[in-house]
């Protein structure tokens, strides 16, 4: 026996309105006026946001703006550690100068007395110290260090050399070591490098004083002079020729001055009145050193006047005018 289900009373009731909405709609007459529009709803709750769309392309570059201006300087960092200190290298040849010399104003230096040395050959402008090397690192330094000029010369004076020496009169205190040596050195070391030494011998003391026996030198005659029995003559002439005021026993020496070349007449040595006397023969005749009147023409190319000079080995010395003429 087949069992027969109840309609759902949901289903009713969705049948009796649609039929009713049929009903009504047949008889329903014309539409009326809108109705006004009613308040907007509130809004909805915002969407979610959509995918990104592609890059668009770039743009061109703007013009590039002006330099801004310098920061500040930052703070110093702090300095770093110091390094290790290298491998000590290998000892040089000690530098050389050539050039450099010094001049010392005496050899034998007493300690009681100044001195004075002289430099030159070292840098221009270089330190200087003067050192008396008396023994293996006990040098004394006797002055204080001093520069060169531009020129790399020096001078240092010392007042007293017993007084000298860094510190306190080191030289004076050291005496026995300097004097006991018959020679020392004594250098001029410059900073630069630059060296130079002279020896010196040093003195306990002052230098002696020398006593100088003085001698008044004999007076050189004055006003001596020459007489011929005459002034004019030829060389076929002989003459007589006297002098006076030359010193007792002088030689003396006769010739013409003509020039570079002086032709002897003759030599004579004054008595003790200092008066003297020559006597020649025909002056052609004459030849002494290589001086021969007649030969060399000279004192007829010299036609005139010339000086006759008596010439003595002690310095007296007198002239007088003659005039030579040709042979006759």
């Amino acid at each position: 026996m087949k069992k027969h289900s109840r309609p759902n009373g949901t289903i009713l009731t969705l049948l009796v309105a649609f039929f009713t909405v049929l009903v009504l709609s047949a008889c329903a007459g014309p539409a009326g006026e809108p109705g006004l529009p009613g308040n907007p709803g509130s809004s909805g709750e915002a969407g979610l946001p959509g995918l990104p769309g592609p890059p668009g392309l770039p743009g061109i570059s703007g013009a590039p703006g002006a330099p801004g201006l310098p920061g500040a300087a930052g703070y110093s960092g702090e300095p770093g550690a110091p390094g290790q200190p290298g491998v000590q290298g290998t000892q040089g040849i000690p530098g050389i100068s050539p050039a450099a010399a010094i001049v010392v104003s005496s050899g034998l230096a007493y300690l009681d007395e100044p001195l004075t040395v002289w430099g030159s050959g070292f840098r221009a402008f270089e330190p200087v110290t003067l050192v008396l090397e008396i023994r293996k690192n006990k040098d004394i330094a006797v002055v204080q260090t001093r520069s060169t000029n531009g020129n790399g010369a020096w001078e240092i004076k010392i007042d007293n050399l017993g007084k000298a020496g860094i510190p306190g009169g080191d030289v004076g205190n050291k005496a026995s070591f300097l004097t006991r040596e018959s020679v020392i050195t004594l250098s001029a070391n410059g900073e630069d490098g630059s060296k130079a030494s002279a020896p010196v011998r040093v003195v306990a003391g002052k230098r002696p004083v020398e006593i100088v026996e003085v001698i008044d030198p004999t007076p050189v005659p004055i006003g001596a002079s020459i007489v011929l029995d005459k002034n004019t003559f030829s060389l076929d002439d002989s003459l007589t020729i006297m002098g006076s005021g030359y010193k007792a026993n002088e030689e003396v020496t006769v010739l013409f001055n003509v020039g570079k070349i002086r032709p002897i007449v003759g030599t004579v040595r004054a008595n003790e009145t200092g008066s003297w006397v020559i006597e020649t023969g025909a002056l052609s005749g004459i030849n002494i050193a290589r001086t021969d009147l007649a030969g060399s023409g000279t004192l007829l190319s010299e036609a005139g006047s010339v000086t006759m000079l008596g010439q003595g080995l002690r310095g007296t010395m007198a002239t007088a005018p003659v005039v030579v003429a040709g042979s006759k």
